[in-house]
This record gives structure tokens, sequence and C-alpha cells, in this order.
């Protein structure tokens, strides 16, 4: 009777898929058609346990402001601004704004 590959075999240590008779083979001794034809002298060793579960994602953090945003509060604040700021250079006359 032909064998048909891929298939799986079983040993002692788990199991893995050969694809062809010479993988099977070259697979050596102490491996089984069946885990159920694993002498039962031969202690079965246990499976690597599984990967932690993956972190819980961070929760959302807010969205940084628009530039719209930035040139509003700017405006409620009183700041004299000029249009070609970045938004981070916006950001930091805010930021200085409030603390003062």
């Amino acid at each position: 009777m032909k064998v048909a590959y891929p298939k799986w075999i079983y040993s002692k240590s788990g199991s893995k898929l050969v694809h062809s008779e010479e993988e099977h083979q070259a697979a050596g001794e102490g491996w089984y058609e069946s885990p159920a034809l694993i002498p039962a002298d031969v202690p079965l060793q246990p499976v690597a346990p599984a990967p932690a579960p993956a972190p819980e994602p961070e929760p959302d953090k807010p969205a940084p402001p628009t530039r719209a945003d930035l040139l509003a509060q700017a405006d409620e604040l009183g700041i004299k601004i000029d249009r070609r700021w970045s938004d981070e250079r916006l950001l930091s006359e805010i930021n200085a704004a409030l603390n003062k």
C-alpha cells in the first residue's frame, strides 16, 4: 500500500508534518504513524506551553489638536501669532500663555 504524503508522524516529544518518504526516513527512529503506536514505556513529554496572551491594547490616546484648534485657542488667549509658525510653535506659545 502506497502511503500518501504529506502526513503527520508522532514521537514522544511531539508531532510533525512530513512531505515525502525521504523526509519520513530522515526523521529517524522514534517516529510513528499514530500516537497510539508509541510504546507505553516511552514517557510522553509535555508540549511546549502556549505563548502568553497578547497584552491588552492601550486605551486610545486623544488625537492631537488640529491646526484650526490651535489657532482658535491662541486667539482666545490673545496670543499674537504669525501664521507661518509650525503647530509645535503654536502649542509652545499656548502652553507658555497658560502657565503665566
